[in-house]
């Protein structure tokens, strides 16, 4: 079929598979790493990096929804629920995988996990100028609630703001 992106093409012949993990493998927080580089590297002068993924997973209270097609890793998003409040950390799919409906997928997944867990409310932060991820979550419901201004810093040292967004569960 004419249009198709590069990602879309890759996923007519492997299929993703979503799932739910409270830990992960020295290889496998590696390799988020990188998926987390590539995908924010370019517009971020902080990426997680292993160390800050594996602190993360050792929290009780976090937990990782991952996305892999043909046999390797394309997507993640890692996420905290306190009592019946949730909040999105991160999402990210690697470059060549992106436009091809992973990160909704992921993000589905994470919000059926939450309801069958008694989360009500499920908030995230986007930086204001990342119009795909503000795209992403306004289709899934997300409504901006508000602004951290010069939150985020860039690759280049300026400032951005941080969109909070926030949708009921229930």
């Amino acid at each position: 079929m004419a249009g198709k992106t590069p990602a879309e093409k890759q996923l007519s012949e492997a299929s993703v598979k979503v799932s739910l993990f409270d830990s992960a493998s020295a290889e496998l927080i590696s390799d988020l790493a990188s998926i987390h580089r590539d995908a924010f590297g370019s517009i971020s002068q902080y990426g997680w990096d292993e160390a800050a993924i594996r602190n993360l997973l050792k929290d009780d209270v976090c937990a990782l929804v991952l996305a892999k097609a043909g046999g390797r890793h394309v997507g993640f998003a890692l996420f905290r629920q306190i009592l019946d409040e949730a909040e999105l950390l991160t999402l990210a799919v690697d470059r060549v995988m992106q436009r091809a409906g992973i990160a909704k997928n992921i993000l589905i997944f994470m919000q059926l996990h939450l309801i069958k867990h008694s989360a009500s409310k499920l908030f995230l932060e986007v930086r204001s100028d990342n119009l795909a991820a503000i795209a992403l979550y306004e289709a899934c419901h997300f409504e901006q609630i508000a602004v951290r201004r010069n939150y985020y810093k860039t690759a280049d040292g300026d400032r951005v703001d941080a969109w909070v967004y926030g949708r009921d569960l229930g």
